[in-house]
């Protein structure tokens, strides 16, 4: 079971991510946090963005809602192949990285790692609920992302104003 915990440690944040050669922007925090129009409204035509939420439905033909845990896996190594590209981009003129990153030592590392800048977006808990009941999830999803929310702030209570 600990091998299995650290398998997926590395997979959640690998240890040969080397630094971005361009401008990286961590965008964290708590699901329905804002992270998404956060990156709309400042990424340039000329950066990439790297997202799960769009990475899972590119691989797997479904929304993400719909793809299931089991895609998580192939999701995240594409995720963590495109983080590792950054070290050589040449093409792009910033990057956008897209993720909850609940743990805020796990977010440091990471962020330390690419030679980002975290921006941290975290409205209260109660906003974030607000904003997963308003959308239209189906079955099984909304109640996960609860709990990531919930999960979220439990390891970031006292740590954000």
């Amino acid at each position: 079971i600990r091998q299995q915990q650290h398998d997926f440690a590395e997979l959640r944040f690998p240890s040969d991510i080397t630094a971005s050669r361009i401008p990286c922007v961590m965008v964290c925090g708590p699901p329905n946090g804002g992270k998404h129009p956060y990156v709309r409204e400042h990424a340039g035509s000329t950066d990439v963005v790297i997202d799960l939420d769009q990475i899972t439905p590119e691989l797997s033909g479904l929304p993400v809602w719909q793809a299931g845990i089991e895609w998580l896996p192939k999701a995240l190594a594409e995720r963590n192949r495109r983080l590792r590209a950054l070290a050589s981009d040449y093409t792009h003129a910033r990057a956008w990285f897209l993720v909850d990153a609940p743990d805020p030592i796990e977010r440091a590392l990471c962020a330390e790692r690419l030679g980002a800048t975290i921006v941290l977006l975290a409205p209260p808990l109660e906003e974030c609920i607000r904003r997963i009941q308003a959308e239209p999830y189906h079955e099984g999803y909304t109640e996960r992302m609860l709990d990531a929310a919930q999960h979220w702030w439990e390891l970031n209570d006292g740590l954000v104003a």
